[in-house]
C-alpha cells in the first residue's frame, strides 16, 4: 500500500488504491525480443507465407498480426511492450537486414 504527502500542506491523503499504484508504473513503449520470440516469429511466418507473400518480397499484414497473436503474454518474459503486427513487421525486416549482412561476409 503506498501513501502520498499532499504538496501543499506536507499532510497524509489517503492510501493509493492497488489500481492507482499499479497505473503509476511506467509502462514500456518498445518491445524487447527474447531469442524465443524470434523463433515464435519465424515459425508464424512460415506457417502462414504460403499465399500471404507480399509483392514487395515480404508479408502481407496478416502474417504479422497472426504473429503477433502468436507472441501475445511474450512481454511479460521479456519486459517489453506487447508486440504487435508492427512491431512483428520491423523485427522481421531486422532479422533479413542482419541475415543478409551476414551473408556477404
Amino acid at each position: 500500500m503506498a501513501i502520498s504527502l499532499s504538496s501543499d500542506t506536507n499532510s497524509l491523503q489517503e492510501p493509493l488504491s492497488q489500481d492507482q499504484a499499479v497505473s503509476t508504473k511506467k509502462i514500456p513503449w518498445n518491445a524487447k525480443w527474447l531469442s524465443g520470440d524470434d523463433a515464435t516469429l519465424l515459425d508464424s511466418l512460415k506457417t502462414f507465407a504460403d499465399g500471404n507473400l507480399a509483392d514487395n518480397g515480404t508479408f502481407k499484414s496478416a502474417v504479422f498480426t497472426a504473429a503477433a497473436k502468436a507472441l501475445k503474454d511474450s512481454h511479460k518474459t521479456s519486459g517489453g511492450a506487447p508486440k504487435t503486427a508492427k512491431s512483428c513487421s520491423c523485427h522481421w525486416a531486422t532479422l533479413k537486414a542482419n541475415c543478409l549482412i551476414v551473408q556477404k561476409l
